[in-house]
């Protein structure tokens, strides 16, 4: 039995990101029936050719188990599983508190010129 590859070509495992959502492509082949499907996370991709794309793939924060699976013609199956990570940008503004001198407090310095 023989069974299709297929690997993931955008991203690598264990990567990074900053935005919700990325765009997955890859790499899918059988040499005996050809590719049927390729899915991910249940989602069918586009297939062209040995190549496949899923545009909009949504991300939580924080480690995300993205699961390829691609079947040939013949319903072998093959997976490919990695990791990628959502890290969230900072937009909260930052917040300054001036502890001294007290709001109103005159002050007894010599001025700086």
């Amino acid at each position: 039995m023989l069974t299709p590859s297929v690997a993931v070509t955008s991203h690598a495992d264990g990567q990074v990101v900053t935005t919700p959502t990325i765009a997955l492509s890859g790499t899918a082949s059988d040499a005996v029936s050809g590719v049927a499907s390729v899915e991910v996370n249940g989602e069918a991709a586009t297939i062209d050719g040995g190549a496949w794309t899923l545009p909009g793939v949504a991300l939580d924060e924080g480690a995300n188990a993205i699961v390829v699976v691609a079947e040939d013609a013949a319903g072998h199956v093959a997976n490919y599983i990695l990791i990628i990570n959502y890290d969230a940008p900072d937009t909260s503004k930052p917040v300054i508190t001036i502890e001294e001198p007290v709001n109103g407090e005159l002050l007894d310095a010599t001025p700086v010129v």
